[in-house]
């Protein structure tokens, strides 16, 4: 009988995800009214790009610093609570296991000289490690850090670079992600992830048949699998089974059209398919590398709007009666979408509130439990 339900009012003052993980909420007495904690903060944002520094992604590292409005100005229009770091696809030799340097696991604010013999300085460096809303220069600095180089190594290994930079005591030094965080790992490549336990690359191997050097395929057996990865990311973010606090977009080569036009400038590339995969394990993008980066990015920035503006309802409602509120005013329904797998609401492009705003939701309860 809906008229012996009663409406729960959920009452959020918020700010970009204030309600992610459903930690920001005490529960009043009669069960009927939630509020924000007085101590509780929005959830800020870590981003992590891992850049491809091998000698074929000058092009894509240019158009990657060209576009930085695209992805930048839409947090720093809203104040919004992000920070931002890169590392190589090499950083995965500052591992203890790999024998060798281990300030390649730090954070990155340039390039590296990686040829400091010849007696040319290569190196870059904007002295900002991880850039937030109240870097100077903003732009430019992000342009300095993403700008990796062509100079590093050819054994690429995206996955394992990012869980040396995310494990590297010195960057520990200033938590990354954050506690509370929602963690976003971007990657940049025109090539595939080969990481594994050994130090030789295997990115290429020798063919039995003819003796003959050829590329290596995804099934090797001595790759790491994509859930160690997964499971290094539930660990950094305290994620649940129910509820992610990351995700994972890859900007790469997925398809072979792109590959063929990749090859047509003379560069090497490779499918990004064991990306991809992580990427549709953690709800992130799969982005063409042959694609406009304006667009890209922009679609990038927006999904991470999206996935931090989740608000996780404590009671299941009846769909039809929900009612979203923004500052005092009705949301249109085509401004958000309801999330049954998780109980969530999720704005959507276009209407991500303000920070500061005030929530609110409204709508009649499945049961009375």
């Amino acid at each position: 009988m809906r008229k012996n339900l009663y409406k729960v009012m959920l009452s959020l003052v918020a700010v970009f995800a204030s309600a992610c993980g459903g930690k920001s909420f005490n529960v009043a007495s009669d069960g009927s009214s939630f509020l924000q904690s007085n101590n509780s903060k929005s959830v800020p944002v870590d981003i992590l790009w891992v850049v491809d520094n091998s000698g074929s992604m000058a092009t894509s590292q240019a158009m990657l610093a060209t576009n930085v409005a695209s992805f930048i100005d839409k947090f720093t229009q809203t104040n919004f609570d992000f920070r931002v770091a890169v590392v190589a696809t090499d950083a995965f030799k500052g591992l203890a296991t790999q024998g060798t340097d281990p300030t390649m696991a730090k954070f990155r604010d340039g390039a590296r000289d990686y040829f400091p013999t010849d007696g040319i300085d290569d190196s870059t460096s904007s002295g900002v490690f991880v850039i937030d809303r109240n870097t100077p220069n903003i732009h430019s600095v992000f342009q300095t850090n993403v700008l990796q180089g062509i100079y590093g190594s050819g054994d690429e290994r995206g996955f394992h670079s990012m869980e040396a930079a995310l494990l590297h005591p010195e960057n520990a030094a200033t938590p990354f992600p954050r506690p509370g965080a929602f963690l976003v790992v971007i990657f940049l490549t025109d090539a595939d992830d080969f990481s594994w336990d050994g130090t030789s690359n295997i990115q290429r191997v020798i063919d039995p048949g003819t003796g003959l050097l050829v590329n290596n395929t995804q099934s090797d057996p001595r790759l790491h699998p994509i859930s160690r990865y997964t499971a290094i990311l539930d660990s950094v973010t305290n994620s649940t089974a129910t509820q992610k606090n990351y995700m994972v977009s890859t900007i790469g080569v997925f398809d072979q059209a792109c590959r063929n036009q990749v090859l047509s400038s003379g560069e090497f590339t490779g499918l990004a398919l064991r990306y991809g995969e992580l990427a549709d394990a953690t709800g992130g993008i799969k982005a063409s590398l042959c694609d406009n980066f304006d667009g890209i990015l922009s679609n990038i920035s927006d999904s991470i709007l999206e996935f931090s503006t989740k608000f996780y309802l404590n009671r299941t409602p009846l769909v039809d009666t929900i009612k979203v509120f923004v500052n005092g005013a009705q949301v249109s329904a085509q401004g958000y979408v309801y999330n049954a797998t998780d109980n969530s609401i999720t704005f959507v492009t276009g209407y991500i509130p303000a920070q500061g705003a005030s929530i609110r939701v409204e709508f009649t309860p499945s049961t009375l439990k």
